[in-house]
Formats: C-alpha cells, structure tokens, sequence
C-alpha cells in the first residue's frame, strides 16, 4: 500500500465461500413454442454454481456449425432457445420424481370384485406389486387380491362397485438425478450442467 498514490483508486473483489461451490439447481421453467407463447410449464434440476433467485434463466440447444468452417463465422455453434424461466433455489436435499401409471381394463365386474387385464404380462408381476394400492379413473381405490392364470390377470377388490367402462391405475414414481457432466461447463473444470 506504501507505493500507491492517494489519487489511484483500488478495487478490492472475491467470491464468498458458497459462491464457488457446485450444488443441484431447481428451476421453474417454460416451454417456448415458434409462436413465441408459453406452452407448457415445466420444472428442471441441473448442477451448477450456487445461484440464489430471483435469477432468470434461459435454457438452450447447441445446433450445427455454422458457415461450414470457413470465413468469419467458421466453427461458431447455432443455439436454439428451449425453455426460460426463474431459479427456484438451490437445495440439494429436494427430490425430483418421475411418475409414470400403468392401466388395467377390468373384464368381468362383479359388485367391488374386478378381473383386470393388461396391467402386467406374467404372475410374478402381480404378485410383486400387491403390496401397492390401485385407483380408478372414476376415483375408486382399491387392493390385488391375487394373481389369476400364467398371463398376469389378477383379481381386485375395491371401496365401492366399479363400472364395465372404468380405467384401472396404478401410479408409480422413481427419484430421479440430474447428470453431471465434467466440462468447461462454469468456467472451473468442475462441470456444466443438464436439464432433468
């Protein structure tokens, strides 16, 4: 400090200790069609750098080169925007699930009783799944009760009589990870990130 001037001006920056630090990123995000509205609202997780909202964001695709190699604009990569949206946090104790349903078509109908086909192909099936509780598209719930022949027909009880017409459900869900993917993704070395 002794060969600094008293005119000169000193700039002092640094990073606080969480800035540096990569954590999972939760963002709300919104599809973007061709006619420039919103189509569907969607939420994303990704790696990254700690980023605290309310902090816009903008999702894109990498496209082909552009211009073939040659000229002014050889090797440039055209980006496509995806989605935008704001960050919800960064919290690496939240859980994304994926849900997926699989559906049963009851054959014959008996009061609260139902034989449901086309959920699972074989017994073993049936049987692992037991465990778990069925809906209705008209709102029933209902239990399997057993597995019926060698193609993965069961046997179903449930709360109230069920229709010939009504769609048998069952909802399942899987924690799922964002990737993380070791590139020059932040500046650091230590990774970009990817949408879920």
């Amino acid at each position: 400090y002794a060969r600094l001037s008293p005119s000169s001006l000193v700039s002092a920056v640094s990073l606080l200790p969480h800035e540096g630090k990569v954590s999972v990123l939760h963002m709300g995000l919104s599809q973007t069609s061709g006619c420039h509205r919103d189509d569907e609202v969607f939420a994303g997780s990704a790696f990254g750098p700690v980023t605290f909202g309310p902090c816009p964001v903008l999702v894109f695709r990498e496209g082909g080169d552009v211009g073939g190699g040659d000229g002014p604009a050889g090797g440039e990569r055209t980006r496509e925007l995806l989605a935008h949206g704001s960050m919800l946090g960064a919290d690496a104790d939240r859980i994304a699930l994926k849900r997926i349903v699989l559906t049963g078509y009851p054959t014959r109908v008996h009061k609260r009783h139902a034989t449901v086909k086309y959920m699972f192909y074989n017994p073993e099936d049936v049987k692992w799944f037991a465990p778990a509780g069925l809906t209705t598209k008209h709102g029933l719930q209902g239990n399997i009760v057993q597995s019926v022949g060698d193609h993965g027909v069961m046997k179903c009880l449930f709360n109230a009589p069920i229709k010939q017409h009504d769609t048998v459900c069952l909802p399942l869900y899987k924690r799922v990870y964002p990737k993380f993917v070791k590139g020059e993704g932040n500046g650091t070395g230590e990774g970009g990130f990817s949408v879920l």
